[in-house]
């Protein structure tokens, strides 16, 4: 199934044909943290979730953002839909900690 977004209920006016490239590409990050939606009631998560990453070294933006950018690019991106089946927090958790643990652990111990 194509990864796809929707993001006909953000406020896109004024936007740039490139900030528009953006938002239609987001569901590639939404991909690995593994959330379906942004909005009020799971930008708290998603945010939880970028930073997480970061702090783990698997940052998925080209740079890092700073704790107020990051916030301010997903509540400017609220209402956009992908195609994901949303994890609870300790599955997203779990997952990124064993691909941590395949990439630690040498291939002479298997």
């Amino acid at each position: 199934m194509p990864l796809t977004s929707d993001y006909r209920k953000v406020n896109t006016e004024g936007w740039t044909e490139d900030r528009e490239k953006q938002i239609r590409e987001f569901c590639f990050p939404m991909l690995g943290i593994r959330m379906g939606e942004i909005s009020s009631k799971t930008i708290g998560e998603i945010y939880f979730r970028f930073r997480f990453l970061e702090k783990i070294g698997k940052n998925l933006f080209r740079d890092p953002l700073d704790k107020k950018e990051l916030y301010q690019l997903l509540e400017s991106y609220i209402g956009l839909e992908c195609n994901i089946s949303p994890e609870p927090r300790y599955k997203f958790i779990r997952s990124w900690i064993k691909t941590l643990e395949h990439e630690i652990e040498p291939g002479w111990m298997q």
